[in-house]
């Protein structure tokens, strides 16, 4: 982590790649998920953080609106267990307990082996694939919300990550 973002926290996309196997696509990526002080400090207190993983695959249009061909979400919730010394990731599969922080931000950054599904493509047409992984702000237990909003160490939002798709 470095100096300037142990204060800040931030949400990067280090790689990514979308490919069609058998017909299917399937998304991997990686972001790098790190805390600010005051976010890692809330979440040793107690407040868990809902992180929310995007995927948009668009059809490009020149002269009307861009149509949205796929769109799929996946929710993560990070808390910790201070008698355990453990950090628990949910997810609509199950859950997975960590050992370090670091180990279970770097789960939630990790997008492997997402099934995207079978949707036909055509090499003629112009497609745009979008990925963003974010903090959600409005999961935050209310006590938070308010200080959350006014304060820039709060601001885990990775935008949203675009690339053309090439067929």
């Amino acid at each position: 982590m470095g100096a300037g973002t142990a204060i800040a926290g931030g949400v990067f996309l280090e790689k990514k790649n979308l490919q069609s196997i058998d017909g299917a696509w399937v998304l991997n990526a990686q972001f790098r998920v790190e805390l600010s002080k005051k976010a890692e400090e809330s979440l040793k207190r107690g407040a868990p953080l809902s992180f929310l993983q995007s995927f948009e695959l668009v059809q490009k249009h020149e002269y009307w609106l861009d149509e949205n061909k796929v769109a799929q979400e996946r929710r993560y919730q990070l808390s910790y267990a201070p008698l355990l010394n453990r950090y628990r990731l949910k997810t609509d599969a199950g859950h997975s307990d960590f050992d370090s922080l670091g180990d279970a931000l770097q789960a939630v950054g990790n997008l492997s082996d997402w099934a995207i599904g079978r949707i036909a493509l055509s090499t003629d047409k112009r497609y745009e694939a979008r990925l963003r992984l974010h903090l959600e702000m409005n999961r935050l237990p209310q006590t938070l919300q308010l200080r959350v909003l006014l304060s820039p160490h709060w601001d885990l939002d990775s935008g949203w990550q675009e690339w053309s798709l090439a067929l």
